[in-house]
C-alpha cells in the first residue's frame, strides 16, 4: 500500500505549491469519497487514518481534520518539523486511508476509485500496479 501511496504522492504533487501533497491527495479523494460514504462518514474515515499515521509519524501530531473533513495543521507549529519526517507522516496518512477504503469497500472498488482519480497515464509506469492493494 506505501508504494500506492508513494505514486499517488508523486502525482499529485506540484511544484511550488504550498499544500502539502498528502494534504492535495485527500482533497482529491474527498468528493468521490464523500459521494460514496457522506461527508460525515468520509471525515471519520480520513480522522480514523490519520490517527493509525499518527502511530508510525508523531510529527503529525498537530494535524487535524476539519469538520468538513479537510486536513489541517497549525500555520505556525511549536516544534518546527523535518520535511521528510512531515512527508514520510504524508505518505503513512494516504497508505493508512487506501488501507481502510480496502477494508471497507473492498479491492476491486477501491482500485476503480483511484483509476477514476488517477488514470494511467501510460503503460510504461501504471498508477496502480499488479499487488498494490493487496
Amino acid at each position: 500500500m506505501q508504494r500506492l501511496a508513494q505514486r499517488l504522492l508523486t502525482e499529485t504533487a506540484k511544484d511550488g505549491d504550498p499544500v502539502p501533497d498528502f494534504v492535495a491527495v485527500c482533497e482529491k479523494l474527498r468528493p468521490h469519497l464523500s459521494m460514496l460514504m457522506g461527508k460525515a462518514g468520509f471525515r471519520a474515515l480520513l480522522a480514523r487514518a490519520l490517527t493509525l499515521a499518527r502511530r508510525h509519524s508523531p510529527c503529525l501530531e498537530d494535524v487535524r481534520v476539519t469538520d468538513d473533513g479537510v486536513l489541517a495543521s497549525p500555520a505556525d507549529p511549536e516544534v518546527p518539523v523535518d520535511p521528510e519526517s512531515m512527508k514520510a507522516g504524508g505518505e503513512a496518512i494516504v497508505s493508512s486511508l487506501l488501507e481502510l477504503l480496502v477494508t471497507f469497500i473492498g479491492e476491486d472498488l477501491t482500485r476503480r476509485l483511484v483509476l477514476d482519480i488517477w488514470p494511467d497515464p501510460s503503460a510504461d509506469e501504471p498508477i496502480l500496479k499488479e499487488g498494490d492493494l493487496s
